[in-house]
Formats: C-alpha cells, sequence, structure tokens
C-alpha cells in the first residue's frame, strides 16, 4: 500500500499541472513507469465504441483497436474493474490486438463523471505475466476517480464545440446580434462593427474598463463579478440581461452571453455576443424575433427556466429538464422552492425578494438543487427581473448552468490538497537541478525548517555527515537507471539533531529528460527505537542486561561453526527457590542482579556470560582447552561466592554450582555441548559437589535414567508400585496411633529402588500425580482392611508433594473422595507435607488446606528443619504436626549443641500449639530424652523398620503389650 500512495503522489502531482488530452497523454506515461506496464491506454465510451484518447507508447496508437466485446475491456464495462494475471490471448482468443502488442496480462478499470456513468477506461497490457496485479489495481482504483472527471470534461468540451460555433454564426447572421473576444493576458478587446453601433462608439475608443463602466449602476457589481467568474475559470459561460449606458448617454437593454476558452495556462480568451432588446417585450416580439428567441433557449447548452413573480415554474428549456430529471409539464407544476435545497433556498430567498421589490435587477449565485432521483446536483444560477412595457417587474428569467461535476472535482482537489497539507510523511518537491521548489507542513514539523528558508536551496543542507560520498553517488546512479530510490538516511535537524528517515525519492520525466525530483519521508527514530526495544527484548534478559538463552546459543553455535576450542560452563543458585519465597520477589530480582554483576567482574572480556533460565548461568569461555584450565576458571567463578551478598539490610551467603564441558573434545555441537553442561551440573547436584566436569560416563547414566523413567511409568500404568508402613508410636499411650505411607518399587533389573532416587524421577517426569494417585488408593485401602481387622484407632499420614497440591481444586475434592470411597473419615488422614510447600504456598494452597481440615484431615510438616527456614510459616499456616528430621536426632542425647537446638525446636512448636513427630529414633537413650521432652509421637528403626502389609498385621498385634513389651520383644529379634 505504501508503494501505491507513493505513485499516486507522484502521478497526481505531475497531473495538476496539465488538462485535456495533454492530461491523458503524461496519465499512460505516469502509469505505465510507475507500475512497468509496456501498454497503457485510456479510450472513451461512446455508442458501444471504444474510442482511443491517449496510448503509451505512441508508437502503438494506430494498433489500438480495442472491442466491446469477447475482450477483457468487454468484462471492465461490464463489471467495472478486470484484471488477469496470465494467459490473455487464450481467454480471449478472437482479440486480434492481444496478439499484436503479444499482451499475456491486463489490468483495466472504468472511468466514470461525476453522476457515476461510465466515460471510458483505462487498460493496462504486460508482455508477461503478472502475479502481482492486485497492487496495480489499488493503483487505478485510486487514479480513476480523477481521471473519470477529467475525461468528462473533456468530452465535454469537444461535444459542445461544433454546436456552440453553429450556434454563434446564426448569432452572427442577425442583424442585430453583436460579436466581441477578449485575451486578458494581453488585455486585447476585439468588437464588432454591430456592437460598436450598438455601443455607440468607435473599435478604437472601446476597452474593457469603457464598457464596463457603461453598465447601469444598479447591476454593474453584479456583471463585474460573473465577469471575474469567468476570467478566473470559476465558470465556463454565462448569460444574463442588464441595462446599459452608451457612449452617447442612451439607456438600452441588452442581452449577453459569454463564454471563457482554456488552455494549459488557464484561460486563455473571453467571447460572446449581444443583442440590443431595448425594444423587445415577451410579448410583442416579431415572429422572426420569437422564432429567434425560442431557437436561443431551446438549444442554449444551460438550463434556462421562466418564473412568475410568486415563484411558480412557467417554462424551461430541454437542458434544464435534462438536469434536473423532469419532464417540461411536470416542472410547469412545481415552485423554484421545490427544486431547491432547502438550506440553500432561504440564503437566495432574499434576492428573489429584492428582485421583485425592483431593489436589483439581476443576481448570481451557487447553490444545489434536487433533482427527481432525490439526490443533490450543483448549479450556478443567474437570475433577471424581465419588467412589463410599462417598465414595471412582469417575470423572472432563469440561467442555470451544471456546475456539478466541477464541484466535484473541485472537493476531489481540496481534498488531495488536504491529505498533501495533513500527510504525516514529509514531501519535497524538487527541479532538475535539485533545488527545492516546494514542501508540505509535514517537512517543517520534522526538519524544523519553513519553506521560504529552504526554497531555493538543495536538500543537502539537511545532511547528517554520517553517509559518505559513494553512498549518495550509488542514490543518484538508481534515481538515473530506475527513477526511485528507497532506503534509509541519517539526516541533521536545523536544531543540529541527527535522526533518522524512510525515504523514498523518484524522478518526474518529460521524455528521457528529468523534470522533478519528489522525496517523501518520515521521522522513523521512534520505531528504531520500539525495533532496538524488541531486539534487545529478543537477545538480553530485561533483569541483568545479560545475553539472554537464544542469543546465547547463537554465539554458542557460531563457535562451534568456526571449529574454536573454548569451555561451556553452566552455574545455577542452590536454594535460590527458597531465598526467593522466605524473603520476596524483589529481593529475589536483586540478589540476580548482584550475581550477574559479580559473574561479569570474574571473567575477561572475551568471554561470553549470559542468564539461560530463572536463577541459571552460563559461560562461553575461549580458550580454553584443558579440564584443568577449566576447573581453575570454574574455581574463580565460584570463589565470587564467598562474600555474602547485602539484601534487604541483611547479609546474606549463597552457594552456586557449576557443570563443565569441552569443546571440541566432548562434541562440536552447541544443542550437544550444551546438554553436557546441564548434565554436569546435574551431577555435581547430586553429590553435593560445587563443580564436576563432564565425562562420557555421564551420557550412559543419562541414557540409564531416561530408561528407569520409562520403566517407572510401566510400573505406575501396571500398578507395579507397592507400599510399606512404619508405625508411629504415641508417647503418652505407648501404643501405635499412626501408620506412615511409603512407597516402594520393584525393579526386575535393579531390585529394590530407593524412593531418594525414584521420587525425583517421577516428579522430572511428569509421573508424580500417577504416583500419587496410586499411594493415595493403596494407603487408604489398607486402612480400611486394618479397621476391618479391629485396628479402629489408626490412623494414616500420606504424603503429598508441591506438585500434587497444585493439581487439585481449592476444595480438595478429588482427595476426599477417594478417603469417603473406602469407607474412611478424614479424620483418619493426615496429610505430610514439606516446607517447601509451605514457603511456595499462595493464597489457593491455603484454600487448600484450611478445606482438608475444615473436613477433618490433619496437616504435618514433614522434614522439619532440613529447608531454609519455615518457622514464620508454621506461625502464619494452619498445621496440626510437626515430624522432625532425623538429622537433628542423630547425635543426641550426647551432642550438647545438638540437644539444646532440638530443645528450642520442640519449645516452638509446642508454644505453637502443634505437636511434634520425631523421626529417626534409632537407641533407647534417644527415646527416652524424646519422651522426656514431651515429644508426642515417634518413629524410627528401635520400634520398628517400614514393614509390608502382611507383615504388619502381626506386629499390631503386639502393640497390645505396650511399648515395653514391643521393646522388649524388638531387642530379642535383634540379639
Amino acid at each position: 500500500m505504501r508503494r501505491v500512495l507513493d505513485s499516486v503522489y507522484r502521478i497526481v502531482t505531475g497531473l495538476s499541472e496539465v488538462s485535456g488530452v495533454r492530461y491523458f497523454d503524461r496519465f499512460v506515461s505516469d502509469i505505465a513507469k510507475a507500475v512497468d506496464a509496456d501498454v497503457v491506454i485510456v479510450c472513451q465510451y461512446r455508442d458501444d465504441a471504444l474510442q482511443p484518447v491517449s496510448v503509451w507508447p505512441e508508437s502503438h496508437r494506430d494498433s489500438a483497436v480495442l472491442s466491446c466485446y469477447d475482450s477483457p475491456c468487454a468484462v471492465v464495462l461490464e463489471q467495472g474493474e478486470a484484471w488477469f494475471s496470465d494467459r490473455l490471448q487464450q481467454l480471449f482468443p478472437f482479440a486480434d490486438t492481444l496478439v499484436m502488442w503479444d499482451a499475456r496480462a491486463y489490468a483495466g478499470i472504468a472511468l466514470r463523471n461525476a453522476s457515476g456513468q461510465i466515460v471510458g477506461l483505462c487498460g493496462l497490457f504486460f508482455r508477461q505475466p503478472r502475479p502481482d496485479l492486485e497492487r496495480d489495481m489499488g493503483l487505478l482504483r485510486m487514479l480513476a476517480p480523477l481521471a473519470g472527471r477529467e475525461l468528462a470534461l473533456t468530452l465535454q468540451d469537444v461535444s459542445t464545440a461544433e454546436p456552440y460555433r453553429r450556434w454563434l454564426d446564426h448569432y452572427r447572421s442577425q442583424a442585430e446580434i453583436a460579436a466581441w473576444q477578449w485575451d486578458p493576458r494581453s488585455q486585447k478587446l476585439d468588437a464588432s462593427q454591430e456592437l460598436c453601433r450598438l455601443l455607440e462608439c468607435e473599435p478604437s475608443w472601446l476597452t474593457p474598463e469603457r464598457w464596463l463602466a457603461m453598465v447601469h449602476d444598479q447591476e454593474r457589481q453584479a456583471v463585474q463579478d460573473i465577469c471575474w467568474q469567468l476570467v478566473s475559470g470559476q465558470r465556463e459561460q454565462c448569460m444574463l440581461e442588464y441595462r446599459i449606458v452608451t457612449a452617447k448617454g442612451t439607456l438600452k437593454r441588452v442581452r449577453s452571453q459569454a463564454f471563457a476558452d482554456r488552455d494549459e495556462n488557464g484561460v486563455s480568451r473571453l467571447h460572446g455576443v449581444m443583442q440590443d432588446i431595448t425594444a423587445v417585450a415577451p410579448l410583442s416580439l416579431s415572429t422572426e424575433g420569437r422564432q429567434f428567441v425560442n431557437v436561443m433557449m431551446a438549444h442554449a447548452p444551460v438550463g434556462v427556466g421562466k418564473l412568475d413573480l410568486a415563484g411558480n415554474i412557467l417554462w424551461t428549456n430541454r437542458t434544464l429538464q435534462q438536469m434536473l430529471g423532469y419532464e417540461s409539464h411536470e416542472l410547469a407544476s412545481l415552485t423554484i422552492e421545490a427544486i431547491n435545497h432547502p438550506e440553500d433556498y432561504e440564503l437566495s430567498l432574499p434576492r428573489y425578494q429584492a428582485l421583485v421589490r425592483g431593489e436589483e435587477q439581476v443576481f448570481s449565485m451557487e447553490k444545489r438543487y434536487l433533482h427527481k432521483s432525490g439526490s443533490t446536483k450543483w448549479g450556478r444560477v443567474t437570475v433577471t427581473l424581465v419588467p412589463d412595457e410599462q417598465g414595471n417587474p412582469d417575470y423572472l428569467m432563469g440561467v442555470l448552468e451544471d456546475i456539478d461535476s466541477a464541484k466535484r472535482d473541485a472537493e476531489q482537489l481540496r481534498l488531495s490538497h488536504r491529505v498533501y497539507d495533513n500527510l504525516s510523511e514529509a514531501i519535497v518537491v524538487c527541479d532538475a537541478e535539485s533545488r527545492i521548489i516546494s514542501v508540505n507542513p509535514a517537512f517543517e514539523q520534522i526538519t524544523g525548517y519553513r519553506l521560504d528558508e529552504v526554497q531555493g536551496l538543495k536538500p543537502s543542507i539537511l545532511k547528517s555527515g554520517l553517509h559518505d560520498q559513494a553512498f549518495y553517488a550509488d542514490m543518484y546512479h538508481a534515481l538515473a537507471r530506475v527513477g526511485v530510490w528507497r532506503g534509509e538516511v541519517w539526516n541533521k535537524r536545523k536544531n543540529g539533531r541527527i535522526y533518522p528517515q524512510q525515504l523514498m525519492i523518484s524522478c518526474l520525466r518529460d521524455g528521457q529528460r528529468i523534470t522533478q525530483y519528489i522525496a517523501i519521508f518520515s521521522d522513523i527514530s521512534q520505531s528504531k527505537l520500539a525495533e532496538q526495544k524488541l531486539v534487545n527484548q529478543a537477545n538480553y534478559d530485561s533483569l541483568t542486561g545479560l545475553p539472554n538463552r537464544w542469543l546465547f546459543v547463537r554465539c554458542l553455535s557460531r563457535f562451534c561453526e568456526r571449529g574454536e576450542r573454548f569451555a561451556l560452563m553452566v552455574l545455577d543458585l542452590n536454594n535460590f527457590k527458597a531465598v526467593n519465597n522466605s524473603m520476596d520477589h524483589h529481593a529475589g530480582d536483586a540478589l540476580l542482579r548482584e550475581v550477574s554483576d559479580r559473574l561479569v567482574s570474574r571473567v575477561r572480556t572475551d568471554d561470553l556470560v549470559a542468564r539461560i533460565g530463572g536463577d541459571e548461568f552460563a559461560f562461553l569461555v575461549p580458550g580454553i582447552v584443558s579440564q584443568r584450565q577449566a576447573e581453575v576458571f570454574a574455581k574463580q567463578v565460584i570463589g565470587g561466592f564467598n562474600r555474602p551478598f547485602m539484601l534487604a539490610n541483611q547479609h546474606l551467603y549463597v552457594t552456586a554450582t557449576l557443570g563443565i564441558t569441552l569443546c571440541p573434545t566432548d562434541g562440536n555441537e552447541g544443542e550437544v555441548l550444551l546438554r553436557n553442561a546441564e548434565q554436569a551440573l546435574f551431577e555435581a547436584k547430586r553429590k553435593g559437589r560445587a563443580t564436576a566436569v563432564y565425562c562420557s560416563s555421564m551420557r550412559e547414566e543419562v541414557k540409564m535414567r531416561h530408561q528407569m523413567q520409562q520403566d517407572l511409568a510401566d510400573a505406575i500404568k501396571h500398578g507395579a508400585i507397592t507400599m510399606a508402613y512404619q508405625p508411629i508410636w504415641d508417647n503418652h499411650s505407648g501404643r501405635v496411633t499412626k501408620l506412615e505411607a511409603l512407597v516402594r518399587w520393584f525393579h526386575p533389573q535393579w531390585g529394590q529402588v530407593s524412593p531418594a532416587d525414584f521420587i525425583p524421577l517421577a516428579e522430572e517426569a511428569g509421573l508424580i500425580q500417577g504416583l500419587g494417585e496410586q499411594v493415595l488408593l493403596q494407603s487408604c485401602r489398607d486402612l480400611a482392611r486394618l479397621k476391618q481387622a479391629g485396628f479402629a484407632d489408626l490412623q494414616m499420614s500420606i504424603n503429598r508433594s508441591t506438585l500434587e497440591f497444585q493439581t487439585i481444586d481449592t476444595e480438595a475434592s478429588e482427595w476426599l473422595k477417594v478417603i469417603y470411597h473406602y469407607g474412611l473419615s478424614p479424620e483418619d488422614i493426615v496429610l505430610e507435607i514439606t516446607e517447601t510447600l509451605l514457603m511456595d504456598a499462595g493464597e489457593q494452597h491455603r484454600m487448600r488446606i484450611e478445606a482438608l481440615r475444615r473436613a477433618g484431615c490433619q496437616i504435618a510438616i514433614d522434614d522439619f528443619g532440613t529447608g531454609y527456614s519455615a518457622l514464620n510459616y508454621l506461625r502464619t499456616f494452619p498445621v496440626d504436626l510437626v515430624k522432625i528430621d532425623r538429622s537433628f536426632v542423630r547425635h543426641i542425647p550426647f551432642n550438647e549443641q545438638d540437644r539444646m537446638l532440638l530443645e528450642g525446636i520442640i519449645n516452638i512448636v509446642h508454644n505453637l500449639g502443634m505437636r511434634v513427630v520425631i523421626e529417626g529414633v534409632e537407641t533407647r537413650e534417644q527415646l527416652s530424652f524424646l519422651r522426656s521432652k514431651g515429644c508426642a509421637y515417634t518413629q524410627g528403626f528401635l520400634l520398628s523398620r517400614p514393614l509390608p502389609f502382611d507383615d504388619l498385621v502381626p506386629y499390631l498385634e503386639l502393640n497390645g503389650s505396650g511399648l515395653g513389651g514391643m521393646l522388649e520383644g524388638r531387642c530379642n529379634q535383634l540379639t
């Protein structure tokens, strides 16, 4: 669309200088250049035939014979427009002109006058297939309205010339008709002998000024206004009656008709006729005079009508009837008010009344009339009062010119000027010597220069100095070769500021000679900023300013393609999620920014540091060729974490883990190397080390983990997951009151797989929901069986992961449905969650926990103390039990520090109104100490290992002997 608009601006600018046939010669030439057409033709359409008006190139005029049948032009006349991208001759085999022109593609559009009637067409012919004709049609659609109106005016001039000459010859043959002509440029007036006789003066004495001075005082201003309209080109003809005082003082009444001839420079000649009607009365004309008047009225190329003094229409000529769409008898039944637009009639009514009162003899004005169809037409009316024999007002005569097309064309021209003046793009017109002729307002807004400051100067005043001579040489070479140049240019405003432009320059030619240059440009400063912003957003991390993963991978690929040797390292912050959630996200963002600053400060200028994930960074370090070099570099990077970070006025120590791989030792493809580094990172985290270097065995381990994930999925699908239950003793009653459900997986190849190994696998592979569903179902089923076996007071403690919590609704209806399905009460179930879930918890997690507790379930915090910190969440979340991790129990009661720490945690939990469950109790001393501190529940190998369901029932039956008896029996088993 932008290219089409550029072409329209260029063509319309050129056409504004010409009219008539020269208009269309220029029209077809400019369109041919704009769309690279081989032949362009404009035809007039009259009497079902097409006649060429202008053809480009001129050499094709003799062969430009186009049929209204069996040709693409016929389709245009029927449908208004048509285009054919290829196979034109096959589609219209009887169109000989297509064969002569070797035309294969065509685009055409009908040209219409202001009334919408087809007066011609414009056709483009191409010798090559044209798949993008829709763009060319866009250009034709925008230019066709202007061309149609111009063609209508041109044809009207041609069609009316001969009748006018015959009419004028008839006038000149009458004894009482005087003729004249006047050249407004040379001021030369030629008057016939009859005119001088009528004015009672000598030919050498008569001048336009003396003639105007003869007009009666009351009518002189109206006549002068109409003369000015003719000279200025506002109207093409007029007919009026007025009084004059001759050179000898004789008062006469004359009827005058005048015409304006135009050339490319405007009005070139006024000419007309005048008749002395002083002694002529409308009702006492001679037969010859009456015949003359009737002929003149009937054949006048303007509308003529007679009105009585009340405004009733008495008579109209055929031209007026055609203009308004009425028959003669229809108009005779109407008033002048009925055919006037209501608004304009109100404006003209005082003028009619002044005529009737004799205060004016004639008036002229432009106004709207109502066509019979209901449409509105513009006309220029001249109304004259005709007196009777006694000099009293008798009737009114009106002459109406149809200026509807001219009005609409003028409106189109005003619209073009408004577009030119209000276009956001700047337009500069230069002459053939590249001197500025004209600029639009947008030019001043963009550059700061007014027209008077740059007119006559060359556009080089806008140069920024950023482009060399070769740049401008290429520009002028393109203009000379193809006539157009497009591109981005940095130019300078009046205030000295440099800015980017999107610029298009076109040449206007007269033959082979360049006559003008037209430049259209826009300020693209904002789009450049937005483009740069988009580039930054696409390539750089908005938080740290470091390259993002996408840009890092591109750079990595380039290094691999060049065959360079380098080390690739991936760094991950440890426990960042806990830091982010325990403080706030703003503190987490601040930590990431400070980490990025430290990492950048630890590397060399040629090294690339990027943020490739939430808390994951990557390094591309050229020149490292050995594992030893890589480890030294990694140690330097990790050393940046030895100092604490200052966050929210707190000193915070953060550690990191780093995975290393080498190119080309470990691979020469970017994706492979990045995967290797991440695998090394995973291995370092798994082994609790700060760094790890990739080795081939890790690849095998990845394959094994992938296979294990597949096997785990199959085990879940086929119900191969089993459960074991570890008893939890009530220290007050000395009996088992709870069981912790622990999942087990026996692999046919690897044997019993530790939950510490396969549960993380399930989370990574998205299997945790399925695994958790199996655990909940089997645990509830087995608890129901135990209750049926007589253990009615038992509760089942079931672990729930954070991912499982995120998948249920806020009412936890899915889990409760399973509990109810097995005939259990929610009070029989304890759900164990981790500290991490509390720290990740939003309002929805709180709603789920509260829904479970309302139903009767108890909530326990599992492995308390192994996370970052959960004390704050214990205070705010509804929790019933706190299970303290075995790591706090291992060295008590003999290690004083551990003992004091554990005592403090127990006291805090008790003060919060919660009960304590101690895990990992393995000695009597530990059990005795914990019972003395008021711990409600204990579990561990001292009391029982996790038991399959079949071994659980006998164990529970021993529960009747109490904790002491159980311990005695347990000791006997161990010995």
